[in-house]
């Protein structure tokens, strides 16, 4: 075995002579060997700086995941370098095995790394976007602007604690250049492995295993020949089942495989190994042959689950800080204290206990395996802990029991222990600066960890971890502490506050009270003066229309006299003109300047006039006679579309065409209303108002465009009502709508039509009582609705709802 291996190293480190050096190929032309040598040590220098770059990188960011991956790609950027080395001493020595040792080497770790990047692409992919980090970085922010006012509170206070947390800070970055130092270790083991082969003939069924392949399976005699099965007495029982799945995927189907399993030898060690296999295809594409190789990984593999219980670490004081300056909850920040410890330890119960006055305690967190071991909440009275161990815990002492059965604890304690089922526990205390860091700290609690499955040994580094979070606990604590003071004295100040705000309240409540009282003053002073107002033209149009009703009964009752009269003269005069043709001179004179043919036809024309006229006048009369009802209080029935009409001939004179523009095109379309019970005056007091409302915003429109064609529209109609359950409703709803295309009001200013004396006239042309009493007529008196719809510059439409009772 020592012949064959010392055989080996002497072929591979010794030049064969029977191999002559590559300088022969090109000649010993010297122009071409010195490119060559140029070449392949500038590409050497650069490879070997590469890896010098990347290390370097990697030592100044430790926050940047995936740093295996810079290790492996430094260690075969080296190796590929050493290769052009090795092309320079080849020129000149034929070490052309240990150029090829080189070169196996560089394949080995290029696989892996290839291997390793197969790995972690998924972890490469589930990386954060640049949106998904600014989508976090703008919660952050959010969160940070949210306890800018507590952090400037506690900013004099953390002055102190940011020294020790600079310290902690300090230890982190030394540890974390102890562990890259410890990977770029664990690297170059890697790179100087060694590889067992082994080679199986599907034909001869001859099987070759290289002696490091045997030596790696531990084979016992390795002389003789070996099987699959000889394999498999070494592996791991739990990974028998699938890595001879995996065999028989090659054998059977000649498939490449690659697999990672453990061994288990016979003085009980573990050892890890990484097969890889591949198939052998001849020309007619027949499988013949089976390669595998093995790598021994161990090494490799315990240094990353140690690597990886020290990212559990640092992960956990890392969690626990974030906790503790994030967090303003101390519950919050002790309750993922434990949920964390708990499976770093691999222990069934992690606790808080917390003392109190009489130094008994109470279970404030916990974190179990089984809610059977829950103690959450539970008060313990522990004499033996005042009397033997609570001056020691003050002064910091930390605890750990390897075995509770065994231990030197006092019996009381033992039974306190076993009642809870706890046969391994770590105890630390949990201290801290109540007032002053230069004050001795006070015990408030103990972190506690029970094993209560198995007896364990608690490791240093576990401990030296817990007394790390116990500080952390501790800074914690007197956070909180600051916060709660905090609070207290911001809630006397919102408590101040409110007074004043209140103060303030019942201030602006009477004056608004008095600003209403006003204006209701206003409104009922601007409605008596209006109504007198309309009171006394009722009673001056009644006056009048009764004083004209007289003369023009008295006329338009004498027409018909007047035309029979005239008919019977008419008469007289042709029986005058039948029985004497020959008139007296006189006569003859009288009757030619009169033209009694002339009088005979244009006198029943002018009675026609006459009648048309008085029944005109008679139509006004009853218009006006009917709008003098203004001041009528009592509630009537009447027809709404008479009223409308009524409104329309009193404003007729304003519709009509005058010298300054056209005349107002009215198209009035009145449904069948039935008769409804209202304030009839109050009605036309209303509708009043809107048309003179209407003709004005029209005569405005006209006076910007004189071609402009002005048109108001009139309509009404019967609706029927719904209740809010959505059943049709038994009464129904007047609408009158009134529509002008004049220059319609502004949206800024449609909120305050309504509002008493609110006018976009100019000083003397308006009292800005129009529409706001015509609001009130329609809402207040009718219970009605009264609204506006505008289009500007487009017109208007008011819409009049009245209950048709």
């Amino acid at each position: 075995m020592w012949d064959f291996l010392n055989q080996l190293i002497q072929t591979i480190f010794s030049p064969n002579q029977t191999y002559m050096p590559h300088g022969h190929c090109y000649l010993w032309q010297t122009p071409l060997v010195a490119l060559h040598v140029t070449s392949d040590a500038l590409i050497a220098l650069a490879y070997f700086s590469i890896p010098t770059l990347l290390i370097y990188f990697v030592a100044q960011r430790r926050d940047v995941p995936f740093l295996n991956v810079f290790y492996l790609f430094g260690a075969f950027i080296v190796l590929c370098g050493l290769g052009h080395l090795m092309d320079i001493w080849t020129l000149w020595h034929p070490a052309y095995w240990l150029a090829g040792a080189e070169r196996a080497i560089t394949a080995v770790v290029s696989c892996y790394t290839a291997a390793s990047m197969v790995t972690l692409l998924p972890q490469f992919l589930s990386l954060k976007t640049p949106e998904q980090l600014e989508m976090l970085n703008s919660v952050l922010k959010r969160e940070i602007e949210q306890r800018q006012v507590i952090e400037e509170e506690l900013r004099q206070a953390n002055q102190c604690l940011e020294a020790r947390v600079q310290e902690r800070t300090a230890a982190l970055e030394a540890s974390t250049q102890a562990l890259a130092a410890s990977q770029a270790q664990l690297q170059e083991a890697q790179a100087m492995a060694h590889i067992g082969s082994i080679d199986y003939d599907l034909k001869t069924r001859e099987i070759s295993v290289s002696a490091e392949m045997k030596r790696i399976y531990h084979l016992e005699d390795s002389n003789a020949s070996v099987s699959l099965k000889d394999f498999l007495k070494s592996i791991h029982p739990s990974d028998r089942s699938r890595w001879w799945q995996t065999q028989r995927q090659l054998l059977d189907k000649g498939e490449s495989i690659h697999l990672e399993h453990r061994l288990l030898l016979s003085n009980g060690e573990i050892r890890y190994l990484d097969i890889k296999g591949e198939p052998d295809y001849n020309a007619d594409g027949e499988l013949v042959k089976l390669y595998g190789v093995a790598l021994d990984i161990t090494e490799s593999k315990l240094a990353k689950l140690q690597l990886e219980q020290q990212a559990q670490r640092s992960d956990l004081i890392a969690k626990t800080l974030e906790r503790v300056w994030s967090s303003l909850s101390l519950q919050e920040v002790m309750q993922v204290t434990v949920d964390e410890v708990r499976p770093f330890l691999d222990v069934e119960r992690v606790v808080i206990y917390r003392f109190q006055e009489d130094w008994s305690g109470d279970v404030m967190v916990e974190s179990v395996s089984d809610p059977d071991l829950a103690i959450l909440g539970e008060h313990f009275e522990d004499d033996c802990f005042r009397q033997e161990y609570l001056q020691q815990y003050r002064q910091g002492r930390i605890r750990g029991v390897e075995n509770v059965a065994t231990s030197t604890l006092p019996s009381c304690h033992k039974a306190l222990l076993a009642r809870i089922q706890v046969q391994a526990n770590l105890v630390l205390p949990l201290l801290w600066h109540p007032q002053s860091l230069e004050e001795p700290p006070e015990l408030w609690g103990l972190l506690i960890a029970h094993s209560c499955r198995k007896t364990r040994i608690w490791m240093e580094s576990e401990v030296k971890l817990l007394r790390q979070l116990t500080v952390q606990l501790g800074i914690a604590l007197r956070q909180h502490n600051l916060v709660e003071s905090l609070k207290s004295e911001l809630q006397e100040r919102r408590q101040i506050e409110a007074a004043l705000r209140d103060s303030e309240a019942a201030e602006r409540h009477k004056a608004e009270t008095l600003h209403q009282t006003l204006q209701t003053l206003q409104q009922t002073q601007a409605k008596l003066v209006q109504s007198e107002k309309m009171a006394s033209l009722g009673q001056m149009v009644g006056g009048l229309a009764h004083e004209i009703n007289n003369p023009i009964s008295f006329i338009y009752g004498n027409i018909n006299h007047a035309r029979e009269y005239s008919n019977q003269l008419f008469e007289l005069v042709d029986l005058y003109q039948q029985y004497y043709p020959q008139a007296p001179e006189a006569i003859a004179d009288v009757l030619d300047e009169l033209d009694v043919e002339f009088i005979r036809k244009d006198f029943p024309q002018l009675l026609k006039s006459m009648t048309v006229g008085a029944e005109r006048i008679r139509n006004i009369i009853l218009s006006l006679r009917n709008f003098s009802r203004l001041d009528e209080a009592e509630r009537k029935v009447a027809d709404i579309n008479v009223n409308i009409e009524t409104t329309l001939r009193m404003i007729h004179s304003r519709l009509s065409q005058a010298a300054s523009r056209s005349s107002i095109e009215v198209v009035t379309q009145l449904g069948e209303l039935p008769p409804i019970t209202c304030y009839p005056g109050q009605l036309n007091q209303a509708l009043f108002n809107i048309f003179n409302n209407a003709i004005d915003t029209l005569e405005d429109r006209l006076r910007q465009d004189p071609s402009f064609k002005p048109r108001l529209q009139v309509t009404s109609s019967l609706q029927v009502s719904e209740t809010e359950a959505g059943e049709r409703a038994m009464e129904a709803i007047a609408r009158i709508e009134i529509a002008d295309n004049g220059l319609g009001i502004p949206d800024e200013l449609l909120d305050r039509i309504f509002d008493p004396f609110f006018t976009t006239k100019p000083i003397g042309q308006g009292t800005g009582l129009g529409l706001s009493t015509a609001y009130q007529i329609v809402v207040d008196q009718h219970q009605g609705t009264f609204y506006c719809e505008t289009n500007s510059p487009c017109g208007t439409r008011f819409v009049i709802e009245i209950p048709a009772h």
